[in-house]
């Protein structure tokens, strides 16, 4: 077809859709979204490779199709198609929504068709352009709708290629060829052959793809390979012979239907001229910075001739000259922002000036530089500082330079080189020296990004870092703890419109190199920009704490949680982590033999509950549909295999075992379970459970490797009354093999050879309730009571002569329920110093006196309905039938009733505000799924009735099940932590010192001599950490190691 036939792009909208998603949205640890949780990963994703379609391709037609979403002729035809697809995601429906609101406002068609998919649509609207003498373009990443691709209709077929500034990939029959190995043509017939086990067409059962292409290629199609049947010799005939019926099934289903009932005209698709006024008030509602600085370009991509013409005279012209708000990525200057997709959408600015910071490589600039600092003792303008060095690891880390900036003007900035391998460097000793009475002085307010790394980094420098006012990290932690904290993540929430060039660590270095390795001039821009942005997110922050204490009582205050209680927090766990405690290194070396015997035992008893000639079977039917060629060699097997378990045990086998089909199954005859399956391997347990012993598929959940197997799964095939006993054993080895390579086989590495001392990293952002996490080693998963726990404890040991002493609070969040609960059973019962469990249970139990089996039931349930705990885990934690524990549980809320109002009542806040509070005023914020759940947000609480919610979600279930259990591991957190404040100031008139904190327990090393007066000053100091309607009581205990403590 001539190039000179107008050109029609017909686009498959969900396909975009889901690209778009998956890069932007699930790459990101929730997405792209508006200040205000609307997610548009899918907006910007979409629109911004439309745009690179517009840009390339430069339609004057076109035209998007979508899919109903509802069922079509070929679910009619077949009740399996497309029935193993996961549902999509609840935000990714909402997004593709404002995705056709959009394209709406650009006046770009949207075409669907009842009862047919959008491939169909595509194939009609394809044949339509056609016949009206168009050239056709269809962009999709569905190789289905190859078999549309026509030279002579002009129809290909556009894939969008990976990478910056790389042009769509058109497919035509020779590139379909080259991919697939056929033409167009068979495209449908190779389908009905081989499937595709994505849509659940099942082809001919045991004819893979290449036997598909080498058929195809030898006889044209379908229907001759069927008229040829006689030529075919072997397995494969058989085959062919007995899935006859599956393969024109298949080919039905595979076919694309061209002849939809679509009542349009191909001058409805023709582009229509838009302006600003229509496209920006969308574009801002979605808050789509990216494209809002793009206006002018937009219109005239999307405007059709009007826009082509536009042009087209600004070529003649030679305006080079773009409009301001383009965004652009200049030659010389990589300090500005590049257009490549992921930059793009974690920046969403324009760039409106750059800074200019001064590099001090004298020291008569440094003394300069002091004398400016020494003025700045405002707190509301405190001076922003960053460190630059070589590791994360502070010990481990060469200081390699220091930036700071002082006020708003882009000048205000100063960077001194100390470490750089090239250029001209500061004396480091010197610079120090300089900078110390600052930098130790409680007169120099000063700001960081992360504080603690920063104070680590200057300790270890011969620097007691003073006089930190704020850190922008914990601030954006206290607004919401469910976001991200990184610099970057914080600009983009709350100044993105101040058009500063901000780039990542990442974006800097690579990964082969350190920061000292580049340039001094470079660092100079990049920690210009991290201290001019960490100090002009001061006032912003300060700003979005006031505005959400508004209306607040001063005890709820996020400004106070933040003044009085995370930023003191910060400097006692770097305290912390500068301490470290000792291991006993031969002690874990011993208990690691031993571990490795135990989980020798399970494994074998794992085994021994799943017949080998199960596998066996299964196993040989795997082999059996396998191409006779696939044996050629290893990485061709390897391909064919689609069983994990096969697949592991054929790398097991020799060449000579491996060489034919028939030698396989004399292997796989003569060997044991142990031999076929690793416990560790999730793909192969997977397989194990739902594909060959049938356990309930619809406990578990869809995942790229088959079925997830993870413990919440397994769990829930645990609590069915038929489960098979490897469930139980898969359980017992997850547990113990967690706890040998995370800590005993994990801790002697991370000893220091400096200090001998494991220093573990508290994490002060990470969790969405305020509790601390920590990391190498992560001392918050040790499970509580359990004999292997305890023996890992036993490997945290003091200095010599020294004790460890662990205070733990006793029945904390029971507590705390009682006092936000107003419960008047929990609160007599704590205030008259009674045993609460012995207490309900015999509340449950109806009698007077209990046994210690009644009394664990009354345990199980008190903590089980913090947490939502339903009838059949509460069962199957006591070993009681579930009968019985629905009848516990309603005895349970007539007896505390107070304690269900309660939690009740934090349920519907969640609902109609979006978040819950802890006592302090600690929020965690919630975004449901559910249409019906948000559009109540706003409503009051009383408003709503959560009976009309019994069919959620699973996600959404589980949403309102942390809403009311968020506030009291929320109090429980701010209660320890301020214990720890305390301790800080406490223990600086003792030797003692205050190592490790995890869940409600506090681990010090104290000297012998102290330990008799310390008992009653720790005990009572967290008991006294906050006022409560019921008293706080502390367990301590001392020992020459840390399971002596308990």
């Amino acid at each position: 077809m001539s190039a000179n036939f107008p050109t029609a792009v017909l686009i498959d909208g969900h396909s975009l859709a889901f690209r778009s998603y998956y890069a932007f949205g699930k790459s990101r640890s929730g997405g792209l979204k508006t200040s205000t949780g609307i997610p548009t990963s899918v907006c910007f994703g979409f629109l911004k490779s439309l745009l690179e379609v517009m840009e390339t391709q430069k339609p004057e037609y076109l035209a998007i199709a979508f899919d109903l979403g509802k069922p079509t002729f070929r679910h009619e035809a077949d009740k399996n198609y497309k029935a193993d697809r996961a549902e999509a995601p609840e935000d990714l429906i909402v997004d593709v929504e404002n995705l056709q609101e959009i394209l709406g406002a650009f006046n770009i068609p949207i075409i669907t068709a009842a009862g047919y998919e959008a491939d169909d649509v595509l194939g009609a609207l394809a044949q339509k352009a056609s016949t009206a003498g168009f050239r056709v373009k269809i962009l999709s990443g569905d190789q289905d709708l190859f078999q549309l691709i026509d030279v002579e209709k002009g129809i290909s077929v556009l894939h969008l290629a990976a990478g910056k500034g790389s042009t769509p990939l058109e497919f035509g029959p020779e590139e379909v060829k080259e991919k697939l190995g056929i033409l167009p043509t068979q495209v449908v017939d190779y389908k009905a052959l081989c499937g595709d086990a994505s849509d659940n067409i099942s082809g001919v059962r045991g004819i893979g793809k290449k036997t598909a292409v080498k058929l195809l290629n030898e006889y044209g199609s379908l229907a001759e390979i069927y008229s040829s049947l006689n030529k075919i010799k072997g397995a494969n005939q058989k085959k062919l012979e007995e899935g006859k019926a599956e393969a024109e099934h298949s080919q039905f289903m595979a076919r694309i239907e061209v002849n939809v009932p679509i009542d349009i005209e191909m001058e409805d698709l023709q582009l229509k001229k838009i302006s600003r006024s229509e496209i920006e008030p969308i574009l801002q509602k979605f808050e789509l910075q990216h494209f809002l600085n793009q206006i002018p370009y937009l219109e005239q991509q999307f405007s059709g001739l009007a826009g082509i013409e536009a042009l087209a005279e600004e070529s003649e012209n030679k305006q080079e000259e773009k409009s301001d708000n383009i965004l652009v990525e200049e030659e010389n200057d990589d300090w500005f922002f590049s257009a490549e997709d992921t930059k793009a959408a974690q920046q969403q600015i324009t760039i409106k000036s750059e800074i200019k910071p001064q590099i001090i490589d004298t020291p008569e600039k440094l003394n300069q530089l002091v004398n400016i600092l020494k003025e700045q003792k405002n707190y509301e303008t405190p001076v922003a500082w960053d460190t630059e060095t070589t590791s994360l690891e502070p010990r481990d880390a060469e200081l390699v330079g220091i930036g700071c900036c002082w006020g708003k003007n882009i000048e205000d900035i100063a960077y001194i080189p100390t470490g750089h391998k090239v250029g001209k460097n500061l004396d480091k000793g010197k610079v120090l020296e300089a900078l110390k009475p600052i930098l130790e002085s409680y007169d120099y307010p000063k700001v960081f990004q992360n504080a603690k790394f920063d104070r680590l980094v200057f300790r270890c420098q011969g620097i007691k870092l003073a006089g930190v006012v704020f850190d922008t990290m914990l601030a954006s932690y206290v607004l919401n703890p469910g976001a991200k904290h990184s610099l970057e993540e914080i600009y983009i929430r709350h100044l993105r419109t101040a058009g500063i060039n901000l780039k990542s660590y990442d974006d800097v270095v690579s990964k082969n190199q350190t920061i000292a390795d580049l340039d001094i001039l470079k660092v100079t821009h990049y920690c210009g920009t991290q201290v001019f942005v960490t100090f002009q997110l001061v006032e912003k922050l300060r700003a979005e704490l006031e505005k959400a204490d508004k209306n607040k009582p001063s005890e709820k205050s996020l400004l106070k949680l933040l003044v009085d209680i995370e930023q003191p927090l910060e400097s006692v766990l770097a305290e912390m982590e500068y301490l470290g405690i000792s291991i006993d290194i031969e002690y874990l070396k011993k208990f690691s033999v031993q571990l490795k015997k135990d989980l020798e035992v399970i494994e074998k008893r794992a085994f021994d509950t799943v017949d080998s000639r199960i596998l066996q079977e299964y196993l040989i039917t795997e082999i059996q549909n396998i191409e006779a060629d696939s044996f050629t060699n290893q990485q061709e097997l390897k391909k064919a295999i689609s069983s994990p378990i096969l697949k592991a045990y054929i790398t097991k086998l020799s060449k000579e075992q491996r060489q034919n089909s028939e030698e396989i199954e004399n292997q796989i005859n003569l060997a044991e379970t142990s031999d076929f399956l690793n416990l560790n391997s999730p793909s192969q347990l997977s397989e194990l459970l739902f594909n060959i012993l049938n356990q309930n598929q619809k406990k578990s959940r869809k995942i790229k490797t088959g079925y997830s197997t993870d413990v919440v799964v397994l769990e829930k095939l645990q609590e069915e009354s038929q489960h098979h006993p490897i469930i139980d054993e898969i359980l017992n080895h997850r547990t113990l093999y967690k706890l040998f390579s995370t800590y005993v086989e994990a801790i002697p590495k991370l000893v220091r050879t400096d200090t001998q001392r494991v220093h573990t990293n508290f994490n002060q952002t990470q969790t969405d309730t305020g509790r601390l996490s920590s990391s190498e080693p992560n001392l918050q998963n040790i499970p509580i009571g359990t004999e292997f726990s305890r023996q890992i404890r036993q490997a945290f040991i003091p200095k010599k002569d020294w004790l460890l002493v662990a205070a733990d609070y006793s029945q904390i969040e029971l507590r705390i329920l009682a006092h936000l609960s107003q419960e008047p059973v929990l609160i007599e019962a704590y205030q008259n110093n009674q045993d609460v469990h012995t207490v309900t249970a015999k509340l449950l139990f109806e009698k007077a006196e209990i046994t210690s089996d009644e009394r664990r039931v009354g345990k199980t349930i008190n903590f089980g309905v913090i947490y939502g705990m339903g009838a059949q885990k509460l069962a199957r934690s006591v070993g009681i039938s579930v009968k019985e524990s629905k009848q516990f549980l309603d005895r349970y809320k007539q007896k505390y009733s107070q304690v269900f109002e309660y939690l009740g009542r934090l349920k519907k806040e969640a609902i109609a505000q979006g978040y819950v509070e802890t006592i302090l005023g600690r929020r965690r914020y919630f975004e449901f799924e559910s249409k019906t759940l948000r559009d109540l947000k706003g409503t009051e609480p009383e408003e709503i009735n959560l009976d009309e919610f019994k069919r959620l979600s699973q996600n959404d279930a589980q949403l309102l099940r942390a809403a009311a259990n968020s506030p009291i591991q929320g109090s429980s957190a701010d209660i320890i932590k301020i214990a720890m404040i305390k301790f800080h100031e406490i223990l600086a008139n003792y030797q003692a010192k205050l190592l490790l904190q995890v869940h409600d327990e506090l681990v010090f090393e104290v000297p012998s001599l102290e330990w008799e007066e310390l008992e009653q000053v720790i005990k009572s100091t967290m008991e006294n950490a906050i006022d409560l309607k019921v008293p706080l009581i502390v367990d301590i205990h001392a020992g020459k190691n840390w399971m002596e403590t308990k």
